[in-house]
C-alpha cells in the first residue's frame, strides 16, 4: 500500500478535523510531492496491479479495503487530493543518498 493511500484515507476519515501542512524544508534533501494516483498490487504475487476497484477481480475485493485505491479520476476527492498531496514529500534513496522515506504532517484544526 502506498503511503499516500494512508494519508488520503486519514484525510477522508477526519475531514474538517485535521489538515495536511506543507513539509518543512530539510537541508540537503530534495523531496518529491506525493503521488496523485497509484496502483494496488495483487495481494499474493504483487505482479498484477489495478488502479480502480472496478478493474480488480471481484474475488479479491473482499480482502481489500477500498481506501487503498487512489481517488476516482475526475472526482471531487481526486481534485482535493491533487492539491493536498503537494504537501507530502517522498524521498527516494537514489536521490537523497539515504534510505527512502515519506513525510506528511497533519495539523489539528
Amino acid at each position: 500500500v502506498e503511503d499516500e493511500a494512508v494519508v488520503a484515507a486519514a484525510l477522508r476519515r477526519y475531514a474538517g478535523v485535521v489538515e495536511l501542512v506543507p513539509a518543512p524544508p530539510l537541508q540537503g534533501l530534495e523531496g518529491r510531492p506525493g503521488l496523485e494516483a497509484w496502483v494496488v498490487p495483487h495481494p499474493d504475487d504483487g505482479g498484477r496491479c489495478w488502479q480502480r476497484p472496478a478493474e480488480t477481480p471481484p474475488e479479491l475485493l473482499p480482502g481489500l479495503r477500498l481506501s487503498v485505491f487512489a481517488p476516482e479520476p475526475g472526482s471531487a476527492d481526486a481534485r482535493a487530493w491533487a492539491e493536498a498531496c503537494q504537501h507530502c514529500r517522498r524521498f527516494l534513496p537514489h536521490e537523497s543518498q539515504s534510505g527512502g522515506f515519506f513525510l506528511a504532517g497533519f495539523e489539528k484544526r
